[in-house]
């Protein structure tokens, strides 16, 4: 009788997602620990909000993405990359330790746009309350809203 041999969570936990997500996941957790830590060490009034990691595939570089990223927390981040990537190395069992760049999250300013948009058309309604909303604008005759 052939022993077959059990495979624990980890492992099918490791089967079904990529290691570079994986260990993403990891890096954001600990560099959203790190930057708050950092800010309150230097007294930064802004709160900085981790939003997501980009691994690339060789492990070498990772995208760090901020809800908001003014010019000042920018260079705040910039002055403290070698202090969060020591964290990292600390923390995240890796051969190398990624070199980390900081950039604000697209999703973040994407949604800001279209809410500022919902927030135009709404106001046209108010201002306009007779006006038919319920049929959309012909998008090809250059019409916006």
């Amino acid at each position: 009788m052939a022993y077959k041999k059990s495979h624990s969570n980890k492992q099918l936990y490791a089967a079904r997602i990529p290691r570079t997500a994986r260990v993403a996941s990891q890096i954001h957790r600990v560099l959203a620990e790190a930057v708050f830590e950092l800010a309150q060490k230097e007294a930064a009034d802004n709160l900085l909000t981790v939003t997501a990691v980009d691994l690339s595939g060789d492990l070498k570089t990772a995208k760090v993405y901020f809800s908001s990223l003014s010019e000042t927390e920018l260079e705040f981040l910039n002055t403290n990359r070698i202090k969060l990537q020591q964290k990292i190395s600390q923390n995240v069992h890796m051969k190398v330790t990624p070199i980390l760049s900081f950039y604000e999250d697209p999703v973040i300013a994407g949604a800001q746009k279209i809410d500022e948009i919902l927030s135009r058309i709404s106001q046209k309604r108010k201002s306009d309350p007779e006006a038919d909303f319920s049929e959309p604008k012909d998008v090809s005759s250059g019409e916006t809203y």
